[in-house]
């Protein structure tokens, strides 16, 4: 059987196409209808709003109300050539063919250029004459794949989609792997699914109940029929075969159905008990959601009261074990556990579950005992060899838990669970034990298989350059002869064939640390691992390759071609990576341009350029940064701030009474002061980066709503950056490069400007966070 997840690219795309047209005429339908209702209830006897009924009816495929509306309109109207013509299209399409040549043949009499029942006419023959001889045909040879073919596509043509499947199912007895064949099957369940609406829309329940019992023979799996048939059994309070589709859609359906699945389990296990206060079957249901959902007390007071009206129900007994492990109620967990194996001694999950609260209980033998005892009753149980995999390795018995793994993936090729695993566990060496562990105890806390970091053998990197200098390392490019892991829907396991990386000299093992956990937290670039260049001996970190380098260096390129619409969405990027950094439990300390990389992405067909923060080597934990305002300036006038001026001692003295980077003559005045409020000598007095975050985000809107009615402060702030865009065409930009300004980072003695500073006896002589200051805004 067949599901979405099956779809080649392109399928996908033309079946999402005609579902949107599908979506946008039926909305249009359903809105007409209602108009189209009120009207009639005014004027009951409208021939003109009757027939427009009918054909709304009709599109939706309510056939016999669509008949309804134009025999009531004919009766009004009789010679009316288009109503005659639409009710024999809708004879059409309820496969009434005789009748429908009848009204279209006496629609043309009365306006023979009638072009729509010219043409419905011409399709009624066709059907008839192509049904004909195909029957002929087939009472020959019932068994003839090309005849069949046209007999199923005939059906299909006239929405007589049961026939239709019915000759499919026979052409795949004959072809089983018949690729158009299968492709017809996935259209004919496609046009079910847009039947399935107006059922459900006009409450016609029983019909969606056959309906969708046709779709799951097509594909038991199908998480939309399951949805829907679960819902349909509710609106008709079969509750109990409702709760069943639902929980096989939990088990089955696409990640973004589980929590409005879970939400439906409660409210139709909340009626049954509304119904019924002792339903086990509810209890049950209802108390596993719970547990699904981590409301561990609601969950347990459910399994209480079900294990009350049945203390010996085994599925029962094994859910609220399972509750208790997750509530670390180990004892409780496996007096359960036991309980429910004595009454199904040779229950696979239920053995899983006690496997499980033993290993939790650091039992690993017993723990190995169940998990044995299951893979002789269920050898290809891929869940259960990886659980038994978890054992072995809490056990450091590696070579069984890559066993275990490895066939798991046998099993379930794509579980990235696994695959995960035998990344880690597979035979490789830095040569250096520490490294070893530092890389493997990164990879263990890394959940997902695309995130893990990896020894990258330095021979598997060639055609190496200096792309960049810093204060605090060297940053090379080169290309990656393996590539990077890639996920791919068919194989987790793939690389891309080569891939261009960047690479950085580290200094600790604690700046790639810094890197991983901000990066598992969304900020940054990708990190792929870690290399050690073979003649230096020195280690360095190898990463995504941002291919617009620097922000700094683009700047003195591209600053006239940037909008402020771009420069926003540079720093709304900037300040949501600062976000992630900063719930990291980090704080940059050595944000500037040169530490923003530009790099070109795609979304669909479309391609924008999106900046990360790098270079973490000065991260320490977590305080505010005034480095926001510093970059806000930069973007304003494409420099450096203090362009021009010496980056001394002198300088940063000054930068300490108060003096700050200027602004491009026509910046607007709200960016203006958020980037001074973001540079005030005070920290406490600085927005946080959230703040700043939202509100260059309601900027970088207003100015996509330009064209759009929009109230007088929100209009002002629109035309202030339009305005500004002007300045930057007008804008003569030239840079030089001055001897004695610094434009990589460096460290600098704050305990002597600090001594400087509070000598020159001004009036507020309280310092605020000069570490920060002084380093970041030279």
């Amino acid at each position: 059987m067949f599901g979405y997840n099956e779809l080649s690219e392109n399928e996908l795309n033309a079946l999402t196409l005609r579902n949107r047209e599908e979506t946008y005429h039926r909305d249009i339908c359903e809105e007409s209808l209602a108009d189209l209702n009120k009207s009639l209830e005014i004027e009951p006897n409208d021939a003109f709003a009757l027939r427009n009924r009918g054909i709304a009816y009709r599109k939706m495929s309510r056939y016999e109300e669509s008949l309804a509306d134009l025999n009531k309109s004919l009766e009004i109207e009789p010679n009316n050539a288009e109503a005659l013509s639409e009710r024999g299209e809708t004879y059409r399409m309820m496969n009434r063919c005789k009748e429908s040549l009848t009204n279209l043949n006496k629609s043309l009499k009365i306006k023979p250029n009638n072009v729509f029942a010219l043409i419905h006419r011409r399709a009624t023959y066709r059907m008839m004459d192509s049904l004909a001889d195909l029957n002929k045909s087939l009472a020959i040879e019932p068994y003839n794949a090309e005849a069949l073919r046209s007999h199923r596509e005939t059906y299909r043509m006239m929405n007589r989609y049961e026939e239709s499947l019915a000759d499919l199912n026979k052409s795949l007895e004959i072809e089983p792997n018949n690729a158009e064949a299968l492709r017809s099957r996935r259209n004919i369940a496609f046009a079910l699914k847009n039947r399935e609406h107006y059922y459900l829309i006009g409450a016609r329940y029983e019909e969606s109940l056959a309906n969708l019992n046709k779709l799951l023979e097509i594909d038991p799996n199908d998480a939309f029929a399951l949805r829907n048939r679960g819902e349909t059994y509710r609106m008709m309070n079969r509750y109990e075969e409702s709760l069943a589709d639902f929980n096989k859609l939990l088990k089955i359906g696409p990640y973004r159905f589980v929590s409005v699945t879970r939400k439906r389990i409660l409210k139709i296990s909340n009626k049954l008990l509304e119904i019924e206060t002792n339903n086990t079957f509810a209890l049950k249901n209802r108390g596993k959601t719970y547990q699904m959902m981590n409301r561990y007390e609601e969950s347990l007071a459910d399994f209480n009261k079900s294990l009350e009206i049945e203390p010996n129900n085994a599925d029962a007994l094994r859910n609220r074990g399972e509750t208790y492990r997750m509530m670390n109620r180990y004892e409780e967990s496996l007096e359960d556990l036991n309980k429910s194996l004595e009454i199904e001694p040779n229950n696979a999950e239920s053995l899983s579950e006690r496997g499980k609260t033993y290993r939790m209980m650091n039992k690993y033998e017993e723990s190995l005992a169940d998990f044995n005892k299951l893979l002789e009753i269920e050898p290809n149980n891929a869940d259960a060899l990886r659980s038994r995999g978890e054992t072995y390795r809490m056990m450091n018995r590696y070579d069984e838990l890559l066993a275990d793994f490895n066939k798991s993936l046998e099993i379930e090729p794509n579980n990235a669970e696994a695959l995960r695993w035998q990344r880690i566990i597979r035979g490789w060496t830095s040569g250096n034990k520490e490294i070893d562990d530092f890389i493997k105890q990164i990879q263990i806390k890394t959940t997902k298989y695309e995130n893990l970091i990896e020894w990258i053998p330095f021979d598997k990197l060639i055609d190496f350059q200096i792309i960049g200098k810093g204060g605090f390392g060297t940053v090379f490019s080169a290309n990656w002869l393996d590539g990077n892991p890639i996920i791919n829907k068919n194989n987790l396991q793939a690389h891309e064939q080569s891939c261009k990386v960047a690479l950085k000299t580290l200094s600790t093992l604690k700046e790639l640390e810094n890197h991983v956990q901000c990066r598992l937290n969304g900020a940054g670039l990708e990190v792929y691992g870690m290399t050690q260049d073979t003649v230096t001996q020195k280690y360095l970190m190898v990463f995504q390759y941002a291919d617009k380098g620097n922000l700094y260096e683009f700047l003195i390129s591209n600053f006239k071609q940037l909008d402020w619409e771009s420069k926003l969405t540079f720093l709304i990027d900037m300040a949501n990576d600062l976000i992630k950094i900063h719930e990291s439990g980090y704080i940059h300390c050595d944000f500037h341009s040169g530490n923003v990389l530009l790099h070109v992405n795609q979304y669909k067909n479309n391609f924008f350029i999106k900046s990360f923060i790098t270079d973490l080597g000065l991260s320490k934990n977590l305080k505010e940064s005034a480095a926001k305002g510093i970059i806000m300036t930069e973007l304003s006038t494409g420099k450096r701030p203090f362009y021009g001026s010496p980056f001394d001692f002198r300088l940063a003295l000054d930068i300490c009474k108060g003096l700050r980077p200027e602004f491009s003559e026509r910046t607007p005045e709200c960016y203006i002061e958020l980037a001074k409020k973001c540079m005030d000598s005070n920290p406490y007095n600085r927005p946080s980066v959230k703040d700043i975050s939202s509100k260059l985000s309601e900027w970088r809107m207003i100015m996509m709503s330009s064209s759009m009615p929009m109230p007088h402060d929100e209009s002002y702030i629109a035309k202030s950056f339009i305005s500004a865009n002007d300045e930057i065409k007008a804008l003569q930009f030239t840079l030089t490069n001055y001897q004695s300004s610094m434009y990589t980072s460096r460290l600098i003695n704050t305990k002597e400007i600090k001594l400087a500073y509070e000598s020159t006896k001004f009036r507020d002589s309280k310092m605020y966070d000069l570490d920060v200051n002084a380093m970041q805004l030279c």
